[in-house]
Formats: C-alpha cells, sequence, structure tokens
C-alpha cells in the first residue's frame, strides 16, 4: 500500500469539509444579512423566514456555526414579540396570540428570559382586547367565556368581572351577571358595578310591577336605590312601589329622592300627587295639604287637589 498516496488523499478531504463548511457558513450568513435587510424595510415576516433558514444551516455546522446561531436565538423571540404586538395593536387577535406562543415558546427554549416575563404580562391585555371586541360586537356569550379566562388566570381583575357583568346582562343569566357586578365592586368598581347592578335590579322591578307582583317589585327597586342612590328613575320606581304597597315612608323618601334630582323633570306634579297621598296615608295633613296646593293649578289634579284641600283635609 503507497503511504504517501493515502496521506496525500486524507488532506484533500480535509480541505474539501473545510471548504464545504465555510460555503455553507457563507450561505448561513447571508441569509441571515438578507433578514437583516428585510427588517429594515420592517417586513418582519420576511425577515423571520430568512432568520429561520439561516439558523437551521448555522445549526448543522456545529462549533464553526455557533456564533451565527446564538446571535439568531437571541433575536428570534424578541421577533415574535414585536409582530405579536402589532397584530394585538391591529386587533387581529388570532394572530397576536400565534406569535406571543412562539415568542414564549422560543425565548424559553432559547433562554431569553426578559421576552418570556414580557408574553406573561401582555397575554391578560390581549385576552382583554379580544374580549372588548366580541362585547362591541354583540358576542356576549363568547366574550363572557374570554372574561372567564381571563379571571382564570388573574382572580383579582376587577375590569374583567366587571366586564363580564356586562356581558352576562345580555344574556339569560341575569343572576351570573349580578354574581359577576358584585365581585366587581368587591375589587374596587364600587361606582360602575353599582350602576350596572341599579340597572339590572331596576329592569326586573319595572317587569314585575307590570306583572303585579308588588312584594318582588319592591325588593328589586329597593336594591337598584342601594346600588345607585343617586338614580332618579330607580327612586321614583322605588317611590312609586312603595306607595302600592303602602310603604308610606319609603315611597317618601324615594319620590322625594327623583325631585331632588330631576327637579325640572315632566312629571313633576304626578310626583307631587302622589307624595299627597302618600303623607295623607302616612296621617301627615300639613304635608299633604302641601303638596295638595302645589298642583291644583294644573288641569290634571285641579279637582281633585281642590276636593282634597276644601273637603277632606280642609287644608288651612
Amino acid at each position: 500500500m503507497n503511504l504517501k498516496r493515502i496521506a496525500l488523499t486524507f488532506c484533500v478531504s480535509c480541505l474539501t469539509a473545510g471548504a464545504v463548511i465555510a460555503q455553507d457558513l457563507g450561505q448561513a450568513t447571508e441569509l441571515f444579512n438578507m433578514g437583516a435587510t428585510s427588517l429594515q424595510s420592517d417586513d418582519k415576516e420576511g425577515a423571520l423566514k430568512y432568520f429561520k433558514q439561516a439558523l437551521d444551516m448555522a445549526g448543522q455546522l456545529g462549533e464553526e456555526g455557533s456564533e451565527l446561531s446564538n446571535e439568531i436565538k437571541a433575536l428570534l423571540p424578541k421577533l415574535y414579540l414585536q409582530i405579536g404586538k402589532e397584530a394585538a395593536n391591529a386587533k387581529e387577535i388570532a394572530k397576536a396570540f400565534e406569535n406571543l406562543e412562539l415568542a414564549k415558546k422560543t425565548a424559553t427554549e432559547y433562554n431569553v428570559a426578559e421576552v418570556a416575563d414580557e408574553v406573561d404580562q401582555l397575554i391578560p391585555t390581549v385576552q382583554m382586547i379580544g374580549a372588548n371586541d366580541l362585547l362591541n360586537d354583540g358576542k356576549y356569550a363568547e366574550a363572557a367565556a374570554e372574561y372567564k379566562k381571563i379571571i382564570a388566570g388573574d382572580a383579582s381583575n376587577a375590569t374583567a368581572y366587571l366586564r363580564l357583568g356586562m356581558a352576562l346582562s345580555k344574556t339569560t343569566d341575569q343572576a351570573g351577571a349580578i354574581d359577576a357586578f358584585t365581585k366587581a365592586a368587591e375589587l374596587g368598581e364600587k361606582e360602575d358595578a353599582g350602576k350596572q347592578l341599579a340597572n339590572i335590579y331596576l329592569k326586573q322591578a319595572n317587569n314585575l310591577y307590570r306583572g303585579k307582583k308588588i312584594a318582588d317589585a319592591y325588593t328589586n327597586a329597593q336594591k337598584a336605590v342601594q346600588f345607585a342612590p343617586e338614580n332618579g328613575q330607580a327612586n321614583k320606581l322605588f317611590g312609586v312601589i312603595a306607595l302600592a304597597s303602602k310603604k308610606y315612608d319609603d315611597a317618601i323618601a324615594g319620590l322625594e329622592k327623583y325631585l331632588a334630582v330631576t327637579p325640572n323633570a315632566k312629571d313633576k306634579n304626578a310626583i307631587m300627587y302622589q307624595l299627597a297621598t302618600a303623607f295623607e296615608g302616612k296621617g301627615d295633613k300639613d304635608k299633604a295639604c302641601g303638596y295638595y296646593k302645589q298642583i291644583v293649578n294644573d288641569p290634571q289634579f285641579k279637582a281633585f287637589a281642590e276636593h282634597k284641600i276644601k273637603n277632606e283635609l280642609k287644608c288651612n
């Protein structure tokens, strides 16, 4: 055997392998540079494609491609994160989640901790954007499902509870809406949640009153006032129902509050008539007379008020 020929053949193979590695590294570097150019042109999707190709090629080169591989690995999670953010801002929620998940996956795989942390912070925000869009589009059941996901991840999210209540209030799940608003109030959304609760109880009170279920109507109207003490309509309905229930003190409180918060109400005289009736029922002649006198010139109440003033109450 010719040892010199064997040695020569071996050296030629080494040179050939080295040339191949150098060529592959050059191609990988060129792909990386193409990705960088795309990135400068704000073509993040194109840049992502080139970077991934460069990483695949550099990864096959072992130690020779490690420097380029590490540079790409540090870059990819950040690029996925940026694409996810832009998609969220454009309200492309599915695309946003897809890229945020890829950002978290690659950040964990390549040990880019700051990206993984930022994704964890962004996910609830993106979920909220998506849920709000569903709510605004009238997709109430779907929106409620998304708000529940947010709450599952953060049980202290008052805004999610508030929006969950808003979504459920548009469905048949009024009990669920009340529970959600109550929790929102406990977590700090007291004013807004209170208004929403008042609206639910006010609506229920009105429906029950029309259905002549006076006792239940009274309970719901009372809750409406409790949650929104300055709500004129809630106080008015509470007063009217209380008067029908012969709960005169409650009737007076509700009706007088209504006039206090809506002094120019078109039905002012009708409310004063009811107040006169409530004070009369309570046995307070002077207050009853005072209200009857205020409506004596109203054609609708004139005859009745004059009769009360002159004949029944004999007002001074």
